[in-house]
């Protein structure tokens, strides 16, 4: 399992190495990274939060903002966590409401 969500970071290090390397530094970078939401305790479906290391990497590089918009199942609370005293970061999660998440799947009367 640590190897393969080794790769993961990794990958996710490398498009945001890519973004950077593309966009200008302090203007708007227009890109779109696609990168698996993780949580930073493993509490959902993840080993390690890629999201966070990516993100972490882009400020690290000059980047003076960063907008992580997560769209699944699961709240981005890791990376929520990870980032929320930073003005830097704008996190927002939209996800599916809990009472109709596996497995627990049907709303209840």
């Amino acid at each position: 399992m640590h190897e393969a969500a080794s790769l993961v970071v990794g990958a996710s290090l490398i498009a945001a190495e890519r973004i950077v390397s593309v966009s200008p530094i302090g203007r708007s970078a227009s890109r779109v990274g696609c990168i698996t939401p993780c949580g930073t305790t493993a509490a959902g479906f993840c080993v390690y939060n890629d999201c966070s290391a990516a993100i972490r990497h882009l400020l690290d590089s000059g980047v003076e903002r960063v907008a992580y918009i997560d769209v699944d199942v699961h709240h981005g609370d890791g990376v929520q966590a990870a980032f929320y005293d930073d003005p830097r970061v704008l996190t927002i999660s939209l996800h599916q409401h809990p009472t109709t998440l596996w497995p627990r799947h049907r709303l209840r009367a």
